[in-house]
């Protein structure tokens, strides 16, 4: 047993030891039972009604918890669950595609949030246990609550919180309602306009015995963003010495690419509920509910990119760090021209069945069997598909002057040198197709499926001994299987005989070829150049058109190849088996100090967690040339895995509460949490990734025997209720983490398996190379983290004026941020940054305005870059401001308009040090027409 000792908490060893002897709890049932009586009791309408009955629920609750209501029914405050979380104490969030899609509390990212639906676990589409946000629509919400500090009743797996999304009930809206809206939003990027609509109809029969309740939604939103990025920046790469001007520095960091790309996206999100609730007798509610959402994006992109070699510069130019802020490039660079698409497909389905009996005046009994399915799939294979053009030339690039975006020059200028058997240049201007060399044909994918069975029973019996009020106790028991299976021909080896990729001079027809024009907009709120117009061409032709060749046996082909995108790495495809037992139980206590009432919550959850991993393992047998400037791994054979592990937790709690005043409430809380390893990161097969000439060789892999992060956690907060609406607080939390799992990298080779590049010829294989020394890259437990930081929340309704503002400020710190002066660190807490919001809003007679500003402070996002390695990504501070208004015609009708990103602000990224630039990304702003109809 993995429990942790109790020592500095004496308090809760005396208690939890007591507790063990009861084998009971309750999940979410004290929680929920307050959230479902304000609802039953409280009619919310309008911003200051949500925002009341947001703030009786946290003066209400036995812990820190916040919440978010529904303005009306169908009517949340953001259009996106995300978006309205992010304005949250403590809340951050991650966007795709400027839409908000995952979460980060108290500085823990997705991973670390355990996220319910309606007290239950849903599957997810994503290859770990993250939730994305964006595949419900807002308007099948009615609720959400979010536990910072957790109790017994809390299903185990939230360190940074848990999060229950509640959607609406027909016995709880009561008599017949129904509400329908029609928006048309449009995309300033893009210049598109989309059609969104969504519908709830709710009523009760038989005297209040029966009630149906059925919604839907549908949304469709056309995007456009505009992009600059490098894939990654490479530390001590190789740049010759001789061509650094002045004096070297201990390391070089080295852009490896730089890439101008326009994305279109178009996402339609389509999701519904059901729900048939029943009470036969005055002691008995079963409630039936089904969920369903599906979510697709078809995506396209059209880009130019230009790939540098480190080994091949002139030059160079370094500042203080040893990045490199100016080179000139005279053989071997590249220009290419991407087409792309980049499809996401899923779709969720969940069934559950609750019943709540009352036994007797002093006990009830719940018990509840839900179902949920999450799948992802790769449309025809081809879900990631790439097709790349382009020519061998010089370049040179100079961020020396302080930019934003870096700039670029004689990309346009062809090189004179000879590669993949000719030069094939009759132009000297780079949209000219007859300069197009080579065609690189390339598609990964995933299919994903998830299922996630669970059964619940749980109780409470009222006491009156002494302090004691309450005993929850109960049982839960799920199970989870995770089905991942990635596609990727760039997996099979390049060139001659193979169906990927031609690298000889090849004519292709001008007709494949259109001029790309980005606009004069283009990234134009950025310092720097870019450009603006490139060569575009359709994938599915060009697809074509190499099958052609293929056919035809034209020079370096094999008539007989295939070309198809069925091509699976089965290193990458792995099955995730885990089944958790839990038991808890809890007891609710009330008193007084004097004259201050408290109340407190102590209880504690044991856990038991098995896990059973399995996947194939293929076998890499050597490395040979692609091109210049990447090698193509071969492989043979495929084994099965099977490991397995199990791990047990105990978890106690203690939530204490003491009214000063009548209106002035402290609270101290401290529990232990854990966190599962992340699904992905227990695959134990091994995947070969980058393998390029000059030793960037790397390979990843899981670890199955990965232990839970374990955290003690302590919650202090002083809440003053001064008036209806308004209220004051500040908090403070630390959490020690235990078992941080660390991303390990250690040297390997594999048998047999040689470096083509080194020996006596550094461009072809030879007698005298030497075996290939990869650098393998796989999680491991053991770093200790700890984490603590201040919450301060103002919320204010000025009496009638009808205005009424909410702002909050969360200020976060670790002993685990990573210095960016030590390349050898393979360990920081990602996802830590300070945040702040204002929202400010009038509401009367009829019109309701609100203008909401949210600021995320920069961060450590992750410690590697989108090609891999083991460079660090931050993200740069970002800011949005978004603005909504509304005017009641009558009680049944309205009118309104939305905006998001209104003054359209950009992403931004950079490497280790700030001018190693990554990404800029352009979303735009987004704006929204429409009228809904309440009844």
């Amino acid at each position: 047993m993995s429990h942790k000792k109790f020592i500095k908490k004496g308090v809760c060893l005396a208690v939890s030891s007591a507790l063990l002897t009861m084998f009971s709890t309750n999940v979410l049932a004290a929680e929920t039972a307050i959230n479902k009586d304000n609802v039953e009791v409280i009619e919310v309408k309008g911003i200051r009604g949500s925002m009341i009955k947001a703030m009786d629920i946290k003066r209400t609750s036995s812990g820190v918890v916040d919440a978010i209501a529904a303005e009306d029914i169908g009517k949340f405050p953001d259009q996106n669950l995300a978006e309205s979380m992010q304005r949250v104490s403590g809340v951050s969030i991650d966007r795709s595609g400027g839409e908000g899609q995952k979460i980060t509390v108290r500085g823990f990212g997705p991973e670390f949030n355990n996220v319910l639906v309606n007290g239950r676990k849903l599957a997810s589409d994503s290859e770990g246990r993250d939730f994305n946000f964006d595949i419900l629509a807002a308007e099948l919400v009615s609720s959400v609550d979010i536990f910072k500090t957790s109790n017994a009743t809390l299903q185990s797996g939230g360190i940074g919180s848990t999060v229950n999304i509640q959607t609406a009930k027909p016995f709880a809206l009561g008599e017949f309602k129904a509400f329908g809206s029609v928006k048309a939003k449009y995309d300033d990027n893009s210049g598109e306009t989309s059609p969104q609509f969504s519908g709830l109809v709710s009523n009760v029969f038989d005297d209040g015995k029966f009630g149906v309740l059925a919604s839907f939604s549908h949304q469709q939103t056309q995007g456009r963003s505009d992009e600059a990025q490098v894939d990654n920046w490479v530390a001590n790469s190789g740049i010759p010495a001789d061509e650094i001007i002045g004096s070297p520095t201990a390391n070089t960091f080295f852009p490896q690419n730089y890439d101008h790309r326009v994305v279109f996206d178009e996402r339609t999100r389509t999701g519904g509920t059901l729900v048939l609730q029943y009470k036969p007798t005055s002691n008995l509610e079963i409630t039936a509910d089904a969920l369903y959402s599906a979510f697709e994006v078809e995506t396209t992109s059209s880009s130019m990119g230009l790939w540098f070699n480190a080994a091949d510069v002139e030059n160079v130019q370094l500042d203080g760090n040893g990045t490199v802020i100016a080179f000139d490039e005279e053989k071997n660079g590249a220009t290419d021209f991407h087409s792309r698409t980049f499809d996401r497909e899923s779709d969720l389905t969940a069934f559950g069945i609750a019943a709540e009996w009352q036994v007797s005046d002093d006990l009830a009994l719940n018990f509840d069997v839900a179902t949920s399915t999450s799948n992802q799939k790769d449309p025809n294979g081809s879900a990631n598909t790439m097709s790349n053009v382009g020519y061998w030339n010089n370049v040179s690039w100079d961020h020396t002057q302080g930019n934003d975006l870096p700039s670029l020059g004689n990309y346009d200028q062809p090189s004179t040198i000879t590669q993949g058997g000719g030069t094939g240049y009759v132009s000297d201007h780079y949209l000219n197709p007859a300069n197009v060399l080579g065609n690189v044909m390339l598609h990964s994918g995933s299919d994903i499926e998830d299922e996630v069975t669970q059964a619940k029973i749980d109780g409470q019996y009222t006491l009156e001994v002494g302090p004691l009020t309450n005993l929850s106790f109960g049982v839960l028991a799920s199970s989870q299987t995770k089905k991942v299976k990635n596609f990727d021909n760039g997996s099979k080896a390049c060139g001659p005989n193979d169906a990927i990729c031609y690298n000889q001079e090849l004519d292709i027809p001008d007709e494949y070829f259109t001029t790309f024009d980005a606009g004069s907009s283009f990234l134009s709120g950025l310092s720097g150049t870019v450009p603006t117009q490139w060569l575009q061409h359709d994938p599915a032709k060009m697809f074509a058109f190499l099958d052609q060749q293929i056919k035809a046996g034209g020079p370096g082909w094999d008539a007989d190849a295939n070309f198809t995108y069925d091509n699976e790495s089965p290193a990458q495809a792995y099955i995730v088996e885990e089944d958790v037992i839990e038991v808890y139980a809890s007891l609710d206590l009330e008193g007084e100090f004097g004259e201050m009432p408290w109340n407190a919550n102590i209880g504690v959850r044991y856990s038991q967690t098995d896990v059973t991993v399995k996947g194939e393992q293929q076998t890499l047998i050597s490395l040979r040339f692609q091109d210049p400037t990447a090698f193509s791994p071969t492989f043979e054979g495929l084994a099965p895995i099977s490991e397995s592990s199990d791990y047990d937790n105990l978890l106690p709690n203690v939530n204490f509460n003491l009214e000063l005043t009548e209106d002035l409430l402290a609270r101290f809380a401290y529990s232990q949490t854990i966190t599962r390893p992340t699904l992905a990161q227990m695959t134990p097969a091994v995947a070969i990734g980058a393998t390029r000439p000059g030793g960037v060789l790397k390979s990843s892999s899981g670890n199955s025997a990965l232990k839970p992060f374990e955290s003690d956690n302590i919650d202090l907060s002083l809440e003053w209720y001064y008036d209806e609406g308004s209220y004051a607080s500040v908090g403070y939390f630390r959490k020690d983490v235990e078992n941080f799992i660390v991303t390990s990298h250690r040297p390997v080779t594999y048998p047999g398996v040689t470096d083509p590049s080194t020996g006596n010829d550094s461009t072809a294989a030879d007698a005298a190379d030497e075996i290939a020394q990869f650098t393998l890259t796989l999680p491991d437990n053991g770093q200790d983290t700890t984490v603590d930081g201040f919450e301060l929340a103002v919320q204010h309704n000025f009496g009638e004026t009808g205005f009424g503002i909410m702002a909050n400020l969360t200020v976060v710190d670790s002993d685990a941020e990573l210095d960016v002066t030590d390349l050898n660190q393979s360990f920081a807490l990602t996802g830590l940054s300070n945040s702040k919001n204002l929202v400010a809003y009038y509401e009367k007679y009829g019109i309701q305005l609100r203008l909401a500003y949210n600021q995320r402070d920069g961060f450590l996002q992750s410690l590697s870059q989108p090609s891999g390695g083991t460079e660090p990504t931050f993200v740069e501070d970002y800011h949005q401001f978004d603005f909504s208004g509304s005017y009641d015609f009558n009680e049944h009708l309205t009118v309104f308009f939305e905006g998001t990103n209104i003054t359209g602000e950009e992403t931004l990224k950079h490497g280790r040090y700030s001018n190693q630039f990554l990404l800029a990304q352009d979303t735009g702003p987004r704006y929204a027409l429409g009228v809904r109809a309440t009844f």
